[in-house]
């Protein structure tokens, strides 16, 4: 009979210690996510449509992809040449 009256006593103690370590842990918790849950400010700018600079300027040295020779069929020699190395020339000139 004495035993019977005790078990239901340590039912209770352990009951109530699983309790308040539960609500301990839940209260840890809590706290932990309320500080960590603090807004992150960011800069945030308004969208536009704006036209892109199509200007290109770069340094840089170009290769062909065919390279042939070219000889004449005549003997002679070239007297003049009417352009300067970097001019810009055009079919006809």
């Amino acid at each position: 009979m004495h035993k019977s009256i005790l078990l239901p006593v340590f039912i209770r103690r352990d009951f109530y210690q699983a309790a308040t370590l539960l609500a301990l842990i839940s209260l840890s918790f809590a706290l932990n996510a309320a500080e960590t849950e603090q807004a992150t400010l960011v800069e945030t700018s308004q969208v536009s449509t704006e036209d892109l600079n199509p200007e290109l300027t770069l340094n840089g040295i170009l290769y062909p992809n065919h390279q042939v020779s070219i000889g004449t069929q005549v003997a002679g020699y070239v007297a003049t040449i009417h352009v300067e190395s970097g001019d810009r020339v055009e079919q006809g000139q």
